[in-house]
């Protein structure tokens, strides 16, 4: 049995990692998995292919153009992004799908699948699972909906839209999407969140096919518990700070990562006068040293650069005391994932699919957009880190999520929550 994921990236982006990570696992359990992308940063694994650099930079440098036009209609740097399938590649041309037997579909905006090809991957007849690492595969363009529900009906009046109507964008790419898989019986839909799984039942999109949840894997080998000490003496981190850790790769100016509420968290904390703040240490991986993030924050701040390896990001996650996530929009975070494998509580809000990972035992929901209730827990985590059980841990374990995949595979029956019938 061969199979065939396709994404934008091979790296880049909590999509990418969590198409490799499940390629990667398809690969290690011996099944025939390739990996088809846009933009390969892995230029020595002929599992992975890519279209050739003569294409790719003429059709990159006209999608960019129109991309530029189209961004003027909308309000993505605002709110959110927001997508068109209006161009893309020919797949065809590159990769013969016919030579695959399943094909999973994950995050394939930024110029590279457009509706035709959409069509094209259908009309194979195989087996098509489409991935969802955000809402975009369930609406008319944008990728969270935040308080919208019109995708439930036709779409059209977008938020994002500079000049929304009955029928603008928005309508007219759902019904676009509408056309094509009304046509095709043989594609499915799964989610890694339980929140994004009930938002997909509830579309008109994906009535008629199969919606499946099953969450993101990861290598339990790489993310698992290692000792404190030792992880802090080989980054160089004082071995005698709490060390609150966060991921801020373009927090500053993306609308999703909710950073102003991790600003007024730490002035909180700042202020609280049980918290001595020379015993706190803030890390912050995914930016190098910016001084615009460092000059918002009260307490000592050290930038780690962008990291790629799991093994060093393993031992940063085994050096924290909490990990915090101020996301506003969130699906199902590799991040939370990691810390929590790595038994390191963590810190979010109530949305999305961060309640399927973090709870009671595995560290603090906070209210949504709550700063407060943010800062209480981050206390809680820092006053009761030895103390949480990661129980929740046996419900997401690699293996397990696996197996429901193979079951899908092979054509064999699962529950639409994922288990195995």
């Amino acid at each position: 049995m061969k199979i065939l994921h396709i994404n934008t990236s091979d790296t880049a982006g909590g999509a990418a990692i969590a198409a490799m990570r499940l390629h990667k696992a398809m690969l290690a359990a011996g099944i025939d998995s390739t990996f088809f992308c846009l933009n390969r940063a892995i230029n020595d694994d002929e599992r992975i292919l890519t279209v050739d650099k003569k294409t790719k930079l003429k059709s990159r440098t006209l999608d960019i153009a129109k991309q530029m036009i189209f961004t003027k209609t909308t309000l993505s740097s605002q709110k959110g992004l927001f997508s068109n399938m209006k161009h893309g590649y020919k797949l065809g041309k590159f990769v013969n799908l016919n030579d695959y037997d399943v094909i999973y579909i994950h995050w394939v905006n930024g110029g590279f699948l457009s509706l035709k090809g959409l069509e094209e991957i259908c009309k194979t007849g195989k087996k098509v699972f489409w991935f969802m690492h955000d809402m975009f595969p369930i609406t008319g363009g944008c990728h969270y909906s935040f308080t919208c529900t019109l995708y439930r009906q036709n779409c059209g009046a977008c938020p994002y839209m500079k000049h929304a109507g009955k029928h603008d964008f928005s309508y007219k790419q759902l019904k676009q999407k509408h056309r094509i898989l009304d046509k095709y019986n043989n594609l499915s839909f799964v989610s890694p969140s339980k929140w994004l799984y009930e938002c997909a039942k509830s579309s008109p999109l994906a009535k008629g096919h199969n919606v499946y949840h099953i969450p993101n894997l990861l290598d339990p080998n790489v993310f698992r518990p290692l000792d404190k000490d030792f992880c802090r003496e080989v980054l160089n981190l004082p071995k005698n700070k709490k060390i609150i850790l966060f991921g801020a790769d373009g927090a500053l100016n993306n609308p999703y990562k909710g950073f102003e509420y991790l600003v007024k968290a730490m002035e909180k904390l700042k202020a609280d006068s049980r918290i001595k703040g020379d015993e706190l240490l803030l890390v912050i991986f995914g930016s190098s040293y910016n001084k615009a993030i460092e000059d918002m924050l009260p307490f000592e701040t050290r930038f780690m650069g962008a990291l790629h390896d799991g093994i060093t990001i393993s031992l940063l996650y085994n050096s924290a005391s909490v990990f915090c996530i101020p996301s506003v929009a969130e699906n199902f975070a590799n991040t939370i994932l990691e810390a929590v494998n790595c038994h390191i509580p963590v810190v979010g809000f109530n949305v999305g699919g961060i309640p399927d990972v973090v709870g009671t035992d595995t560290g603090y929901l906070a209210g949504y957009k709550n700063a407060d209730d943010f800062a209480k827990g981050i206390s809680f985590v820092l006053d009761n880190e030895n103390n949480f059980t990661f129980k929740k841990l046996n419900d997401i374990k690699a293996e397990d999520l696996l197996k429901r995949h193979e079951s899908l595979l092979r054509g064999f029956d699962i529950k639409e929550t994922g288990e195995i019938v």
